[in-house]
């Protein structure tokens, strides 16, 4: 929560200070319109296209060329899609059992995969 709120209630305690820092936190990035951001990709310096009130993941994926999640997980999470629509759905049923006792049932993906089994079933 502090690293949503770190900038703002800097630039609002020092109004007339100008701050330089690095981060390597979404979280952050997600707080910062995207003309004061600066990275630095092979050597070049780039304005990434959007920052101010993107998510977390997003920013991860898509400007930090990271993955959101676990390796594992996120190949578990494939493997699902893959079983599913392949019409394997009692495979995809166990592996989606297996992954929420990882992960939790109440996660998006989760809910995502029963989601769309049920589509696929019918």
């Amino acid at each position: 929560e502090w690293q949503r709120k770190i900038v703002g209630q800097l630039c609002e305690t020092f109004p007339n200070c100008q701050f330089v820092a690095t981060t390597h936190s979404p979280q952050v990035i997600g707080e910062v319109e995207n003309c004061k951001i600066r990275m630095i990709i092979d050597g070049e310096v780039h304005l990434p296209p959007h920052s101010f009130g993107i998510d977390s993941s997003r920013i991860l994926e898509e400007l930090m060329d990271s993955t959101s999640r676990n390796s594992d997980i996120e190949s578990q999470i494939n493997k699902i899609n893959q079983l599913i629509s392949s019409k394997k759905f009692e495979s995809a049923e166990d592996e989606i059992k297996k992954l929420s006792h990882k992960i939790g049932e109440d996660d998006p993906e989760i809910t995502r995969a029963l989601t769309y089994l049920g589509f696929m079933k019918g």
